[in-house]
């Protein structure tokens, strides 16, 4: 999984997190860093919580052999210009052998300078319009897209709570 950039998008409640904490599991808690504002991961890494995204962000670009979760990506990234750290932790990841994953609520929000450096996207059901999709001009984001709106809703049997089949789709 090293050096990938990995897009985990969908509505909320629809598994995003439970997505995220299945992708970091086989990674030793040292060689975590997460941007976790609610709280979800308390006791899955042992760094300091962030408060800024800033100051999160200017340590993740000097992480090596590291996965570098940003939940709720949508609300740091989604309103503002490129932001240059951003940018460069992309760009580096495979060189420095970092795993970055972000968590989005929906297609649109992504940014296009993020999607352009993505690898992956796990996709679950979002509240985006079949038109904002087509958008994309990629067959095979619409196509999964189609496919995960289409399916019914899974249960957990544990706790009989809903959550969103998924799609992964490799963009290269």
């Amino acid at each position: 999984m090293s050096g990938k950039v990995i897009l985990v998008v969908g509505a909320r409640g629809m598994g995003k997190t439970t997505t995220n904490k299945k992708l970091i599991a086989p990674v030793h808690i040292d060689a975590r860093i997460i941007m976790d504002i609610n709280g979800e991961y308390t006791g899955l890494y042992k760094h300091a919580k962030f408060f800024d995204f800033d100051e999160f962000t200017k340590k993740a670009v000097n992480m090596k052999g590291a996965v570098i979760l940003i939940e709720e990506a949508t609300i740091y990234l989604q309103t503002q210009g490129q932001n240059k750290d951003i940018t460069r932790l992309l760009v580096i990841s495979r060189h420095a052998d970092n795993t970055v994953i972000m968590s989005f609520h929906s297609l649109q929000r992504v940014p296009k300078y993020i999607f352009e450096l993505a690898n992956m996207i796990i996709l679950h059901k979002t509240g985006d319009q079949i038109s904002d999709v087509k958008a994309f001009g990629d067959k095979q984001i619409l196509d999964a897209f189609i496919e995960i709106e289409k399916a019914p809703m899974l249960k957990d049997k544990e706790t009989g709570r809903e959550y969103s089949p998924q799609k992964v789709i490799k963009l290269y």
